[in-house]
């Protein structure tokens, strides 16, 4: 086997990997969204939610909807972490372990800050929560060689974008935009994360997608 023909297999093989890894990415991210539409439909109406205060109108579906591709991308990016710990030995197995809980530990209490804000009277925006610590994370994790986390990144921000619209100039309700963007930011640079973030700038994996 000549040198161009090795070259070659080499390339067909990783992009085949690739797109396996885009297929299972695709994947986790559709039946999060999925399960939540179920969730959603099954709990049906809510009302507008300004501060702590309940109106009388009703949540766009589309609004409580788009939520949940952010948190499939967040459960993908741990399922990937996962995968890439089982492929390890040793300490570096042990290490993306550690990383992978320490995700599954944030996105759990992204989760349950957001239903439980109103019990407690927390004046903080869940989706606020959620794309504060997403945007954050994924800007200082991108991968260049991941074109999709590029994609990913911008569906983000775009989302972001019609929230702060809807929060400001249609709810009037900048306080829990404001609140809930923060404490998504201070959660995402929790010391596990800084961690992490040096481990990069001194041997950055370009396969690790997180």
């Amino acid at each position: 086997m000549d040198c161009k023909t090795s070259l070659s297999l080499g390339l067909s093989m990783e992009q085949k990997r690739r797109n396996i890894i885009l297929l299972q990415r695709t994947f986790v991210i559709a039946m999060t969204c999925l399960a939540g539409a179920f969730w959603l439909i099954w709990r049906g109406p809510q009302p507008v939610i300004q501060g702590t205060k309940l109106l009388k109108d009703i949540t766009p579906f589309w609004y409580m909807f788009s939520a949940f591709p952010i948190l499939g991308i967040l459960v993908a990016d741990g399922a990937s972490l996962l995968q890439k710990a089982q492929a390890d030995r040793g300490s570096k197995r042990f290490t993306k372990s550690l990383y992978a809980l320490e995700l599954g530990i944030h996105i759990i209490l992204l989760v349950l800050l957001s239903s439980i804000r109103l019990k407690f009277q927390w004046g903080i925006s869940g989706h606020a929560l959620l794309l504060g610590y997403f945007l954050l994370r994924k800007s200082l994790f991108q991968q260049p060689n991941h074109p999709w986390q590029k994609v990913e990144l911008m569906v983000g921000w775009l989302i972001f974008g019609v929230i702060v619209y809807t929060k400001v100039f249609i709810w009037q309700d900048s306080s829990s935009l404001a609140q809930g963007t923060l404490l998504g930011v201070v959660i995402a640079l929790s010391p596990l994360v800084y961690r992490k973030m040096k481990t990069h700038e001194t041997s950055p994996d370009k396969n690790e997608c997180v």
